[in-house]
């Protein structure tokens, strides 16, 4: 009930207001940001999955739909066979392996590192039309710069044709300073030419080569502040 139950409502509509009538395929899918994008453009949520049981809660209060909570390793091809057709799979694999803030193992890291050779798997047997995964900007970087190359090899090893860019999602609406390397595949046979990433909608206030008649990125506080402590 109150102001909460009304942003919710207006944030989170239980139902998408239009369909694509294309399927998604999540996998990391955490709480469910990636996936509300996708729901709100008109795609159907067919599949989820996350190993952490509070986020997968939080998913299923947020989308209506409640996610496997598994470990990606543990999901059989069966079940995914299963879905049927899928157009795109996202998957945002685990970045602490690339982060700068870590000790930056990156893809020889056997336990964290090569969870992208997972992603893989089920690309592979679910043959989606698209894929977008991401993962912080640190990859790029890793292993001397052969992390991300070895990414992007392994896609097209699987028939996907990859582009990547480094997105501030600050200067696409979110209230938040967040970079992440965004990788998009497409398959082959659906190939048109490069993918273009979408063009900022916001520009940062210390950025002097932003075009200036983009209106300053949002803060958290002018994004929620205006709500009162939760109950």
């Amino acid at each position: 009930t109150g102001e909460y139950a009304t942003l919710l409502d207006t944030e989170l509509p239980p139902i998408a207001p239009m369909t694509t009538r294309m399927k998604l395929v999540s996998f990391f899918c955490g709480c469910g940001g990636v996936d509300l994008g996708f729901r709100s453009a008109g795609v159907k949520v067919a599949f989820a999955s996350d190993f952490n049981a509070k986020a997968a809660s939080t998913y299923a209060l947020n989308l209506g739909h409640a996610p496997v909570v598994s470990d990606i390793r543990n999901v059989e091809a069966a079940t995914l066979k299963a879905i049927g057709d899928v157009d795109v799979v996202a998957g945002g694999f685990p970045c602490i392996t690339f982060s700068t803030a870590g000790k930056r193992a990156g893809v020889v890291d056997d336990i964290n590192g090569k969870l992208y050779l997972e992603l893989c798997r089920v690309i592979s047997t679910i043959s989606p039309r698209y894929f977008v995964a991401e993962n912080v900007e640190g990859i790029l970087s890793a292993n001397g710069g052969g992390a991300v190359k070895l990414v992007i090899a392994a896609f097209l090893r699987l028939g996907y044709r990859t582009s990547y860019e480094l997105v501030n999602m600050a200067e696409h609406g979110v209230p938040q300073t967040r970079k992440r390397v965004v990788f998009v595949g497409v398959r082959i046979d659906q190939w048109r030419g490069t993918f273009v990433f979408p063009k900022k909608t916001q520009r940062l206030a210390n950025d002097a080569s932003a075009p200036k008649w983009l209106p300053i990125a949002r803060t958290l506080r002018e994004a929620i502040g205006d709500l009162g402590p939760p109950n």
